[in-house]
């Protein structure tokens, strides 16, 4: 725990108006107090900055492996999806050609 710490809550805090009824209120002394006691321990223990630091390295990892495995597939498809280059000038002229006929019909 940390030296100094003040635990008398009911000298930090006033009493609660009203507290009755199956929750406790938004504006009640207890959500103060856990939020306090949640900064305080959180602050103590570093829990947010190690919680931040391995968040940045699975970050890392995660996109170093995305670039991985995106180069492997597009090294793989590359040669599968390029047409042979004696068909590729009958398929661009055919492409050719029937963007014309779209354009003449027009």
């Amino acid at each position: 725990d940390p030296v100094g710490r003040n635990y008398n809550y009911q000298a930090m805090y006033e009493p609660d108006s009203k507290t009755e009824g199956p929750e406790a209120p938004e504006k009640a002394n207890l959500w103060r107090v856990y939020l306090e006691e949640a900064d305080a321990y959180d602050t103590h223990t570093g829990m947010v900055d190690n919680f931040r630091a391995i968040l940045d390295s699975v970050l890392v990892l995660a996109s170093l492996f995305s670039v991985v495995i995106t180069t492997f597939i597009a090294t793989r498809t590359s040669k599968v999806l390029r047409p042979d280059s004696a068909h590729a000038w009958k398929i661009t002229a055919s492409l050719l050609v029937e963007t014309n006929q779209l354009l003449r019909a027009a």
